[in-house]
């Protein structure tokens, strides 16, 4: 896996403090990426829940009354 890591980016043709340097950018954005997706997402999909909630059952006190 890490040879075709290399191979389709051109990294293996890059010297070492080129290699580090791409490294360090690739896993800073992994980071962010990261970050965003497990702080963002577990509220993003509360409210979609909330939505498909609302469209089947009409308003959020149906739902409660069905319970």
């Amino acid at each position: 896996m890490w040879i075709l890591y290399e191979a389709s980016f051109a990294i293996s043709m890059l010297e070492p403090w080129e290699k580090i340097l791409i490294h360090t950018f690739a896993f800073g954005l992994l980071s962010l990426l990261y970050y965003a997706v497990s702080h963002y997402l577990p509220a993003r999909l509360h409210l979609l829940g909330e939505r498909v909630q609302f469209y089947l059952f009409g308003s959020e006190n149906d739902y409660a009354a069905i319970k």
